[in-house]
């Protein structure tokens, strides 16, 4: 009996001979050697690209779709990328991705490398041998994975894809995951079956009836405040008197604290009654007052107190957007009357009796538009006529209020609360004999109506 044939073991010699040099002449030598050992058992008569797909182009899940080797990297990471990334699709598109195997075979049998199925006619062709009519390429670098999806292999240009990555980051389970998820997510159209346009009917079509589209709704009406208001209340009021200069020795000395009193707001807003919703409707008139209910003493002598403050101011404010909650602002000024006076004392007692006029930048802040407002106020003010014989420098003013209409099924209800800082520095005599430094703060709650 002879001796068995040799037989040779194609992968055998491909890993000890062919492999070392893979990475010279890329992924041509792999593709060939995979292909000299399936080709020792492979029927002669048989096409590599055609037993394994199936005749028809079209699965049942849409067109085939073929995807070639990984390009940017080496091939031994591009395969086993590739490898995984034909699986990952696979679970997202189903059976209509090319195998590996299929791939493989038809790049042998075409003679395709990498440098060419980077090019559109490689790749047509590699698609044409699977029967696939869709084609995707992955290629990798350090930023990004760039997939493009081909809905055509006609020239048409590509879906491309850009997707983050870090340069550590491994071509691994999750990577195909995450690339074959974004390309069944974003390129569902791309790789979607082609809508036939259907025959067109030359008949008569028959009228169809007409149909009246309904009315738009109303534009939904702005948040307005109300036009006028008027409130009443009441709070404390403080102050704080330093004298100064050559006679102040002989004024007795005046120590006040907080103090109780009451107060008044009246405004009126002309142009909301033009324009509700007009961005220049905001021109302010109001008035406000405070009477302090207080009494001085001197041993055991009580002094009757005037303590009260008028003013009334006019100011405009301008809309800067048609947003509900952007403020509006712009200012105003203002004329006041400042009094505070004790008689019946036995001692000299200081009494200053002033009218100031102020300028002022004002601020309205919507905070629950239409409902609830802060309103800020600051500015400079000065002395025109007054008791005493000039001033040594300009007062300062500020105020800060809140204004509401709280409770939606009564808007006619209107509720204020203010809080007010204002000084001066007066002379007082012929000359500057005494200098009346006085800082007055209030802070007064009220109550009253709004239309």
């Amino acid at each position: 009996m002879g001796a068995a044939p040799p037989t040779v073991d194609a992968m055998g010699l491909c890993r000890r001979v062919v492999m070392p040099w893979c990475g010279a002449v890329g992924l041509t030598c792999l593709l060939a050697t995979g292909a000299a050992a399936q080709a020792s058992s492979a029927p002669a008569s048989s096409s590599p690209a055609a037993d394994t797909v199936s005749p028809g182009a079209t699965d049942e899940a849409g067109p085939r779709v073929v995807l070639p080797p990984v390009f940017g990297v080496d091939v031994k990471k591009g395969a086993a990328a590739h490898k995984l990334l034909l699986v990952e699709l696979g679970r997202e598109l189903g059976p209509r991705v090319v195998t590996a195997a299929a791939i493989l075979e038809a790049q042998v049998e075409l003679g395709l490398v990498a440098a060419d199925l980077a090019t559109s006619p490689g790749l047509a062709k590699l698609a044409t041998a699977t029967r696939a009519e869709r084609a995707i390429t992955v290629t990798v670098d350090d930023a990004l994975t760039t997939v493009q999806v081909f809905a055509s292999l006609e020239g048409a240009p590509p879906l491309v894809l850009e997707l983050p990555r870090k340069k550590k980051d491994p071509l691994d389970v999750r990577w195909a995951k995450a690339t074959a998820s974004a390309i069944a997510t974003r390129a569902s159209d791309a790789l979607a079956p082609r809508v036939e346009a259907p025959m067109m009917d030359l008949s008569e079509p028959e009228p169809e009836p007409a149909v009246e589209a309904p009315p738009p709704p109303p534009p939904k009406p702005k948040p307005s405040s109300p036009w006028l208001m008027g409130a009443v209340g009441g709070g404390v009021a403080l102050r704080s008197v330093e004298l100064t200069g050559p006679v102040a020795a002989k004024v007795s000395p005046m120590e006040q604290g907080a103090s109780p009193s009451v107060s008044g707001y009246l405004a009126v807003r002309p142009l909301l009654l033009v324009d509700k919703q007009a961005w220049w409707n905001d021109l302010l008139i109001e008035a406000w007052g405070r009477r302090g209910l207080l009494d001085a003493r001197a041993g055991d002598t009580v002094c009757a107190v005037d303590d009260d403050d008028v003013t009334m101011a006019v100011s405009w404010r301008a809309r800067l957007s048609e947003e509900a909650y952007v403020p509006r602002v712009g200012g105003g000024v203002s004329a006041g009357l400042e009094r505070f006076a004790i008689s019946g004392c036995p001692v000299p007692a200081l009494s200053t009796s002033s009218t100031q006029a102020a300028g002022f930048v004002r601020l309205a802040q919507p905070l629950l538009p239409g409902l609830i407002e802060a309103d800020l106020l600051g500015g400079v003010r000065v002395p025109v006529v007054g008791g005493g014989s000039g001033f040594v420098r300009p007062g300062v003013m500020a105020h800060l209020a809140i204004n509401a209409t709280p409770i939606p099924a009564l808007p006619f209800l209107f509720v204020r609360g203010v809080a007010r800082v204002f000084d001066s520095q007066l002379t007082q005599g012929p000359g500057p004999d005494l200098v009346v430094s006085d800082l007055r703060s209030s802070f007064e709650l009220q109550l009253g109506g709004a239309l």
